[in-house]
């Protein structure tokens, strides 16, 4: 098989050629054909020096070069209809993005989702969003990785982000100093509780909300809200992001929660003493034994029912 190769590794077989090393090793070792080597050694001899590298260099058009390289908005489109939907096959995803199946196989091999079991595993890890933050130390795993030798392709593809990004990162953490270098890591954008406009107690009041009244919507729910706070704290769309984050942002769920969080009744304990019987209760107890002799009745002590002479 044709093994695509740069200037750089073309010009170091040549090298080798010209030291001396057979022909057939070297393409043996390079994994490519001889007709090819040939090829090259060809345009390389006969190339002016100023030129030889770009002689050498290869003249098909691949990636963000190629005349028939689908827009960054294409690419999201079709990333987002396979996330959305990830039983779809690549021809009604076709069909919906307006892109050929084949460019639409070639999107989703690119980022690793060309299978519904890859696409499920992403959604189960990342959720089915292309947004997302990384994790302080999902960055410094890539970059502990990078730094043990892999490529950088490869961990971009593997935790989904650009290499511009992992670049930043990179460079980030390199410029920090040693004891403050996770930190340089963490995400820049303020979010929950993080934020300026974060209310701290503003989980707990939708929450108590929606154990007592877990059939209102998020706009009912903001209302409640106000009204116990005294003041406007959250709106419709805000209780709706905490309720999502909450895992709470249907109906179902939250009756399911409320009804999980309901207090069982309180259960009066049995006293620890034997309560006194009265003396006509224990004649009534005790007329069916009248047959039996010399049997004197006495108020009992307490705790005492009985005492036989």
């Amino acid at each position: 098989m044709y093994k695509r190769l740069s200037t750089e590794a073309k010009i170091a077989l040549i090298k080798r050629i010209q030291a001396g090393e057979s022909v057939v090793r070297v393409c043996r070792e390079a994994q490519v054909s001889r007709t090819i080597l040939y090829k090259w050694l060809k345009k390389y001899y006969e190339a002016a020096p100023r030129v030889k590298k770009q002689v050498l260099a290869s003249k098909v058009a691949r990636g963000a070069g190629h005349f028939r390289k689908l827009s960054g908005a294409t690419e999201r489109r079709v990333l987002k209809l396979a996330l959305k939907n990830p039983a779809l096959s690549s021809a009604k995803i076709s069909k919906l993005s307006g892109v050929s199946a084949h460019g639409v196989w070639n999107v989703l091999k690119s980022h690793r989702l060309n299978t519904q079991n890859l696409r499920d595993n992403f959604i189960n890890i990342y959720g089915p969003s292309l947004v997302r933050s990384r994790l302080a130390s999902d960055k410094l795993t890539m970059i502990r990785r990078f730094e043990a030798g892999e490529k950088i392709t490869d961990l971009c593809r593997e935790f989904g982000v650009s290499r511009a990004i992992f670049y930043r990162w990179l460079a980030r953490y390199r410029q920090a100093p040693q004891e403050a270098q996770r930190e340089a890591l963490e995400n820049l954008r303020p979010a929950r509780e993080r934020h300026w406009r974060f209310v701290p107690e503003a989980r707990g009041l939708v929450l108590g909300v929606v154990v007592q009244a877990p059939e209102l919507s998020p706009f009912q729910i903001s209302r409640q809200v106000t009204a116990k706070a005294g003041k406007q704290i959250l709106g419709a769309h805000g209780v709706y992001n905490l309720l999502s984050r909450e895992g709470l942002n249907t109906i179902a769920r939250r009756v399911q929660y409320a009804s999980s969080l309901q207090q069982t009744p309180e259960v009066q304990i049995a006293p620890l003493y034997e309560p006194e019987i009265p003396m006509y209760r224990l004649r009534m107890l005790l007329a069916p034994f009248v047959t039996v002799p010399k049997l004197v009745f006495r108020r009992p002590p307490v705790g005492i029912l009985v005492t036989l002479l």
